[in-house]
């Protein structure tokens, strides 16, 4: 399911109409990928639940990377850091917790990915801007500290948009993922 977003000569830019249908693309991608690989989806739905409820981020974002890393190769990062945004919004996808918002826009910037609680649940008491950044396998650790530092500053720079975070709740931890 596309939208025709526009038109590029006689050829449709067509684009995922909404954050509904992006969710079953992605739920979709993930329900085959369970099927060729090892994902414990209950383990899973505990490091959600925990990052939900008790703000134990770490865990959630930790079980995501190491599923990556059992699961991909090194042909699977010739993209970078698309692939691995896109891994992680497929297993996000399952997480009933949050509304996934990839590529939401604050202070005019765009962050990776924005859980913002869902209102049904009310115990929810966190949420979490997410910066994706990727640096070779060879990459020395002054290389890793910066790519860290900028994600630190876009991070920060996001979180100044108290309006959009007017609408969630809590805290909101800033998160920069890094794949080395």
């Amino acid at each position: 399911m596309l939208t025709i977003r526009g038109s590029f000569g006689l050829m449709m830019k067509l684009s995922i109409p909404n954050n509904n249908i992006r969710k079953l693309y992605y739920r979709y991608i993930l329900d085959h990928y369970c099927e060729v690989t090892k994902v414990n989806t209950n383990e899973m739905s505990i490091c959600f639940a925990n990052a939900a409820l008790l703000g134990k981020w770490k865990e959630m974002f930790m079980f995501i990377a190491d599923r990556f890393k059992q699961n991909s190769s090194n042909r699977s990062t010739i993209e970078g850091e698309k692939i691995i945004h896109g891994f992680y919004m497929a297993c996000m996808s399952f997480n009933p917790y949050y509304l996934m918002c990839p590529e939401i826009e604050f202070n005019h910037g765009y962050c990776d990915i924005f859980l913002m609680p869902d209102k049904r649940f009310k115990d929810v008491k966190h949420s979490f801007i997410v910066e994706f950044k990727y640096v070779n396998t060879n990459s020395s650790a002054q290389e890793v500290l910066k790519k860290f530092e900028e994600a630190a500053a876009q991070l920060n720079f996001y979180a100044a948009d108290g309006e959009k975070l007017s609408s969630s709740v809590g805290k909101y931890p800033r998160l920069a993922c890094i794949k080395k």
